[in-house]
């Protein structure tokens, strides 16, 4: 069993082994070079009496929560370690003025809790930052985020039709008759010119090329 640890003094977060935590103090080899703290950590080494001790805040435990696959493990640690207020202000590359998840030491640190479950022991790096990546953008969507949305949505779209419907009608409207196009403009019918010249006893009454036939309906 391992536990996601944050140093208080420090403000580091580290995966360490649980037998070396208790009562909020955990016991590190300092004087351990990289390889051997890695090794270390792995094997879940016996801390000996020469280690030095550190007041650690516990924000996770791999072995409590675990993980069927590399996914379910992923986001089973971000959710433990990010509430999703923080996790809306993150997002991998640091774009649009949120923090850069790539460039936090967490990273490294999930990567290895998804490594020391025996389910999950061969996963990629890449593997982990995909769900990492995945986990990060639906962060809008939990806690109801994707209801409000769909709720603004609709309620934009119903303001829309009802001022639409509300708006005044057009008095225009358009006939064949035989196969002229003949408008209404009110009660007044008018067809358009004709390239042969306008019709007999026309008298134009708006726009362009628009003449007026009778009142009334339109004949053919």
């Amino acid at each position: 069993m391992f536990h996601i640890v944050e140093f208080l003094e420090t403000q580091e977060v580290e995966v360490v082994p649980a037998l070396w935590v208790a009562d909020d103090t955990c016991q590190w080899p300092a004087h351990y070079k990289h390889d051997d703290l890695i090794k270390a950590i792995r094997n879940e080494e016996q801390p000996e009496h020469i280690w030095d001790a550190f007041s650690v805040r516990i924000l996770y435990t791999a072995g409590v929560i675990g993980g069927l696959d590399v996914k379910d493990c992923v986001w089973r640690v971000m959710k433990h370690c990010f509430t999703n207020s923080l996790a809306k202000q993150l997002n991998w590359r640091g774009i649009n003025g949120k923090t850069a998840f790539h460039r936090l030491q967490l990273k490294d640190v999930i990567t290895g809790t998804v490594r020391n479950n025996r389910l999950t022991a061969t996963a990629t790096d890449q593997e982990v930052e995909s769900y990492i990546k995945k986990w990060l953008h639906l962060a809008g969507d939990r806690d109801g985020g994707r209801r409000e949305r769909e709720e603004r949505r609709r309620a934009v779209q119903e303001t829309y039709l009802a001022n639409r419907s509300g708006a005044p009608k057009c008095h225009h409207s358009m006939r064949y008759v035989g196969q002229m196009k003949v408008f209404c403009v009110g009660r007044i019918w008018a067809k358009p010119f004709l390239l042969s010249g306008m019709p007999k006893n026309s008298k134009r009454v708006s726009g362009p090329n628009i003449f007026s036939l009778k009142r009334g309906t339109p004949n053919s």
